[in-house]
């Protein structure tokens, strides 16, 4: 038994009638479904109407417009979440060299710790030392 994705929307394409555009945002998947087939799929979502066109089937799977009924897919997002979060595949850091800056910007963390502190010499190198080890 398959569902539908809870990250799926569906919207008009202008002098197109006959056509809609098919986005998951969980998959980042694309794709042009004709209206014909969207009603198929909208008949087997709400009256558990069955899709008689196999290729269809395939294809709203393979965008993950249908997923399998025992999937859950709040658990994949926060499997993916902290599988890149702790992954060694990539290096993400924020290098703040000094906390005396005069632009003022409303969205700064450091709001109200303005100080004259400047990153010392040895932070410097070592914090280059420790990119290039994860290079």
């Amino acid at each position: 038994m398959m569902k539908e994705s809870k990250y799926n929307f569906f919207f008009d394409i202008p002098k197109k009638l006959e056509k809609l555009i098919a986005y998951n945002s969980r998959t980042n998947a694309l794709a042009l479904i004709e209206t014909k087939d969207y009603e198929k799929y909208k008949s087997y979502i709400k009256k558990s109407i069955s899709i008689d066109d196999e290729k269809l089937i395939e294809d709203l799977k393979r965008g993950s417009f249908l997923i399998d009924e025992n999937i859950n897919e709040l658990d994949i997002l926060k499997y993916n979440l902290l599988n890149n979060r702790y992954s060694s595949n990539y290096l993400s850091i924020t290098i703040a060299p000094t906390l005396d800056c005069n632009f003022a910007c409303i969205y700064c963390y450091e709001k109200g710790k303005r100080k004259k502190l400047y990153m010392p010499k040895e932070v410097q190198e070592a914090l280059i030392e420790f990119i290039k080890s994860k290079i």
